[in-house]
């Protein structure tokens, strides 16, 4: 082995790599190549970034990787490019600064961790026990040791081991990978354990609350399984429940001894507000279907809430539906246009803030607004062609003229751009709350055919993508409008002389696609025709946007 003065000479970096890459496809693009070592780069929540380092034996192994600059891996061209190892060693201490809390956590103060339980982060979102205790694979977990939390935070579980030695040998789990997420492993107690699973039991209570109006309704609940799921959170109490000194309190969440206390007055009824944040709208739901249906249309979600609000006789009710939390609220918005029965479902989210107090005043006391017209919805509608490529690309913009163009927008307004870092990948900007939010678009293609990924859905085409968040929630809007592109009016005539040129008259408004060059733009008018245009012909038309 060379020394690492050496080892700084013959350093390659790869960009562009699929999310899920092993070090076994990596050693396989670059074969031939002589492998020292491979590091991953991860974000501050361990996710994958698309690139890694690689160090090589000889300065013939750098000439020789960087011949596979542009290959494929997968469906991906990967950029490969010589870095240093201090590029390398610069990188990775951001990564660690980053992550200290959690480097913290897992490598300092063993001697004053004594309970073998650990707590999870970044779990896939439909992950099961069965797929945690997969992950800790050739470990022992305690019987009934591994809960999933159903509150916030998403993504969160605990585990609890037999002994202490599984426990510090769980810890070099850390990072790795659950499917395409990278999973965090921190130390935990029993203690902070049990807190998560009363918090999960007292939502478990406000689910069989809701429930229990809705069996006076339809009487559908020995449907649901609910009396399964308390069972595992008793069982899971009595695993984080050594303590005896916490015992009496953690097996009971009131005094008379019952975990999940039900009202049974019949004539109690629901009058506290829906949550605005967690309550989607449907509409087109059949009249002939009633609480139990809406139930099964969002399974194996469980709604904690269901509201019908009678609109004008003859048309169908408009429902309202409440989650348990926000991550519940976005996964069901993927079930818009679902049919129910011989009906798809529209299903809208009651997200905008300047709307929520009259909402929730429209929401709570439902029953008051049956017969009469119900008032008008004022939620943004989303209104934009997805087809139309000049007006939503913005080819010449970076990630700072994306947030000054988005900064002072109102919430939903977007527009898309290259990617700055990847070469062929497009990043989604769309302003949100107080930010301006950045989604990469992974594009690559397969069978002569363009595929574009967002998160962990993909699309057939960039039209696909943007209706299909039309009415999904990105992080908290969903996209409603794009960010209007430069619009000039003509001075004077212009012929043309070239074919690529767009003639026009004097006082016509065109649209700038991009400005290909200082005096040269390329341009759209209003029946659809592009071409080059000389920019002291025009004059800027200010837009109040």
């Amino acid at each position: 082995m060379n020394g690492s003065c050496n080892v700084s000479n013959f350093v390659v970096r790869l960009r562009g790599l699929p999310w899920s890459t092993t070090q076994s496809e990596i050693l396989n693009f670059l074969r031939g190549c002589k492998v020292r070592r491979i590091q991953f780069i991860t974000n501050d929540q361990g996710r994958s970034t698309g690139e890694c380092f690689v160090v090589l034996e000889t300065k013939e192994d750098i000439d020789l990787a960087k011949s596979y600059d542009k290959n494929m891996l997968g469906t991906r061209y990967i950029e490969v490019f010589e870095s240093s190892f201090e590029a390398m060693s610069d990188m990775m201490k951001n990564i660690n600064n980053n992550n200290s809390s959690n480097s913290q956590n897992n490598s300092s103060n063993n001697d004053n961790w004594q309970e073998p339980v650990v707590r999870l982060r970044g779990l896939p979102y439909h992950s099961s026990k069965n797929d945690v205790m997969k992950f800790f694979d050739g470990l022992d977990i305690a019987q009934n040791g591994v809960h999933i939390s159903s509150s916030k935070p998403a993504g969160e579980a605990f585990v609890a081991f037999v002994n202490m030695d599984n426990a510090l040998r769980a810890l070099e789990f850390n990072r790795m990978n659950m499917g395409h997420r990278y999973i965090e492993v921190f130390k935990s107690t029993y203690a902070e354990a049990r807190t998560s699973i009363i918090n999960d039991t007292q939502l478990m209570v406000r689910q069989k609350t809701a429930n229990a109006a809705l069996q006076r309704q339809g009487n559908y609940m020995n449907n649901t399984g609910s009396g399964n799921t308390g069972s595992n959170y008793n069982d899971n109490m009595n695993q984080y429940s050594n303590d005896s000194s916490l015992s009496n309190d953690f097996d009971s969440d009131d005094r008379n001894g019952n975990n999940f206390p039900m009202s049974n007055n019949d004539s109690g009824s629901l009058k506290r507000p829906l949550a605005a944040s967690f309550t989607m709208k449907l509409r087109g739901v059949p009249f002939e279907a009633g609480k139990k249906e809406i139930h099964d249309f969002f399974n194996p979600l469980i709604p904690i809430r269901i509201e019908q609000e009678n609109t004008i006789r003859g048309r169908p009710p408009t429902w309202f539906v409440e989650f348990g939390s926000r991550e519940e609220a976005n996964e069901a918005l993927t079930f818009h246009k679902k049919y129910l029965g011989a009906r798809y479902i529209e299903i809208f989210p009651l997200y905008d803030d300047n709307d929520r107090s009259k909402m929730i005043h429209r929401l709570h006391g439902m029953n008051d607004l049956i017969g009469k017209r119900p008032a008008t919805d004022t939620s943004p509608v989303a209104d934009f062609n997805a087809s139309d490529e000049d007006s939503w690309l913005f080819e010449d913009f970076s990630r700072d003229d994306a947030i000054n163009a988005l900064q002072n927008q109102s919430d939903g307004t977007f527009l898309v751009r290259p990617s700055g870092t990847i070469k062929g990948d497009l990043v989604l900007c769309v302003k949100e709350g107080s930010k301006v939010s950045h989604y990469i678009i992974n594009v690559t293609q397969e069978l002569s055919q363009s595929i574009y990924k967002i998160g962990d859905k993909t699309f057939s085409s960039m039209k696909e993508l943007l209706t299909f968040y039309k009415q999904r929630l990105l992080d908290t809007s969903p996209l409603i409008r794009i960010y209007p592109k430069l619009r000039v009016r003509t001075k004077y005539k212009f012929d043309g002389k070239d074919e690529e040129d767009l003639p026009f008259k004097k006082g016509q408004i065109l649209m700038i696609i991009k400005k290909v060059e200082p005096l040269w733009w390329l341009a759209r008018n209003t029946t659809g025709d592009k071409g080059m245009i000389p920019a002291n012909y025009v004059e800027y038309i200010r837009d109040d946007v």
